[in-house]
């Protein structure tokens, strides 16, 4: 009786939790590729000299 249990949690793991986990994942790649994620922006020299002196006046 529990082989048969057993081999439904197989069957229910292996054609219900892995295509989910694979749609997952293809969509998080794809969101990845045209997204990203490391946006840097280069602050102003103006601001820099600001920080400098309050730098240097601390």
């Amino acid at each position: 009786m529990t082989s048969i249990y057993r081999r439904i949690r197989v069957f229910c793991f292996c054609f219900v939790v892995l295509p989910f986990v694979n749609c997952v994942t293809q969509n998080l790649w794809q969101t990845h590729q045209t997204i990203s994620f490391y946006d840097y922006k280069r602050p102003s020299m103006s601001k820099m000299k600001i920080l400098q002196k309050k730098i240097i006046l601390s």
